[in-house]
């Protein structure tokens, strides 16, 4: 009776370390969202942008979505995606230690049928590293971005409260 007391206790105890592992790295994500709408928000103050963050084995997942329809134009999505870009690239360089992988990026209208697009957040770190090192142009730093852009179906993600 007692050895079984002890497995129980000790499997309790393993499984609430996992737990906290995994909510103390759905906070940092949370908390990486939060910095990377800031920045969002306070440069394209023609939409607000919500960030949602997901947590895959390959790292955090970004899903950034305006609530403008962005993408119906080519000036608004290139304007909105060159801050995106920024914003996570920023935040990532600042917590280089945290694995990252994907952000995908959306709008009211495109996400009615899940929709969106996507791009490697080391893409977001180089190209902002170098545009603060004001070695790239920013029609070269959308070339890049745009060739990198993928469509992707949005309902793959899972969120991660």
């Amino acid at each position: 009776m007692r050895q079984a007391l002890c497995a129980l206790i000790l499997s309790s105890v393993v499984t609430l370390q996992v737990s906290v592992i995994q909510a103390d790295e759905a906070l940092e994500a949370s908390g990486l969202c939060y910095k990377i709408q800031n920045f969002i928000n306070a440069l394209a103050n023609y939409t607000d942008t919500l960030c949602i963050p997901a947590l895959g084995e390959q790292g955090v997942t970004f899903l950034l979505l305006s609530k403008e329809p962005i993408f119906s134009g080519e000036a608004s999505k290139k304007a909105w995606l060159v801050v995106t870009v920024g914003a996570v690239g920023k935040v990532m360089n600042m917590h280089h230690t945290i694995k990252a992988s994907e952000v995908y990026v959306s709008d009211m209208n495109l996400m009615k049928n899940r929709h969106g697009f996507k791009y490697p957040v080391d893409l977001a770190k180089r190209l902002q590293q170098q545009a603060a090192e004001e070695q790239l142009e920013i029609d070269e730093f959308y070339r890049q971005l745009n060739r990198a852009l993928v469509a992707a179906d949005i309902s793959s993600i899972e969120r991660q409260d």
